[in-house]
């Protein structure tokens, strides 16, 4: 139980860094204006993985789930693998609402 937690923390903070370097990062700004270009396309699967790629909630979800899939590979339990994956994406979240609030200007610390 112990280990799935700290698992669980562990991810959380792999996708908070994945999902800043998606949606801040400069080294992925010519992707991010493809995949939102991408979001207007008139084929539905290109249109689903543009709204994917630019949702933080929705990407979120993936991110924290492919992570925890590489967590048990690595020799976890797969009955951890959905608690770990929902966690995850719980603490990051959490994680992403906090600093999102410390940037705003005007947010008192």
């Amino acid at each position: 139980m112990t280990e799935a937690l700290l698992y669980a923390i562990m991810v959380a903070l792999a996708s908070r860094a994945a999902m800043d370097a998606w949606f801040e990062g400069s080294i992925f700004a010519t992707a991010r204006a493809y995949s939102e270009a991408w979001r207007y396309s008139d084929t539905k699967l290109t249109s689903l993985l543009g709204e994917l790629l630019t949702c933080r909630f929705c990407l979120g979800y993936h991110v924290t789930f492919w992570f925890s899939v590489l967590y048990c590979i690595n020799g976890a339990s797969w009955l951890l693998l959905l608690p770990v994956a929902l966690t995850a994406r719980a603490l990051e979240y959490q994680l992403y609402l906090l600093l999102k609030e410390e940037d705003e200007p005007g947010s008192q610390a």
